[in-house]
């Protein structure tokens, strides 16, 4: 059994009568001079009160707490 291909592949011949498009590059667009945009000073942020962070050995025992009767 032979791996060979006996028959080539056909590859499409260049056609010297057409030459590929060549597409411009877009010039860029120029646009007007705008006057710069108003600098609105913002409103200062609402203070964020801080909240505790939980204390891991009260809020989170690893042992149990004895039962009591």
């Amino acid at each position: 059994m032979s791996i060979h291909n006996e028959r080539p592949i056909d590859l499409p011949e260049p056609n010297p009568d057409k030459s590929p498009e060549i597409i411009p590059p877009n010039p860029p667009e120029i646009l007007p001079e705008q006057p710069a945009p108003e600098i609105i000073p913002s409103t200062p942020a609402p203070e964020i009160e801080p909240v505790p962070a939980p204390n891991v050995e009260t809020d989170f025992p690893t042992e149990m707490p004895p039962d009591h009767f």
